[in-house]
């Protein structure tokens, strides 16, 4: 789990069907001593479970990441930068599926683009 120890967020509007959150990064994390050293950015796996889990933290359910139809990184998120970025999340729910489309960003750049499918679990 990467919130509450990478990343912190705050929400700033909550719809049925979407999620706007602002993250603070941790900049200071351990993980980017590894991820690069001179050249720290936030690894797109870890972009991928911020995401994961606001959903998982405004639905009150456990999540799993079952397809990936499109992930665009189209920015380096450099966190020594930038100590914040926005999530923007639009889910719809399908059987045991969430359909998500969902971008990571700054006022300024698009970090990650996604559009994929988490199943709940149990």
């Amino acid at each position: 789990m990467l919130s509450g120890n990478l990343y912190t967020y705050r929400l700033t509007a909550r719809e049925e069907d979407r999620i706007d959150a602002r993250l603070q990064i941790d900049c200071n994390h351990p993980l980017y001593l590894g991820h690069f050293p001179g050249f720290a950015i936030t690894p797109g796996v870890c972009q991928i479970q911020m995401i994961k889990e606001i959903l998982e933290g405004e639905l009150g359910q456990t999540l799993m990441l079952s397809s990936a139809r499109q992930i665009k990184f189209t920015a380096v998120h450099e966190p020594g930068k930038e100590t914040e970025m926005d999530a923007s999340i639009s889910f719809s729910q399908a059987g045991g599926h969430l359909d998500v489309s969902a971008q990571l960003k700054s006022k300024k750049k698009v970090f990650l683009k996604f559009k994929g499918e988490f199943r709940f679990q149990k």
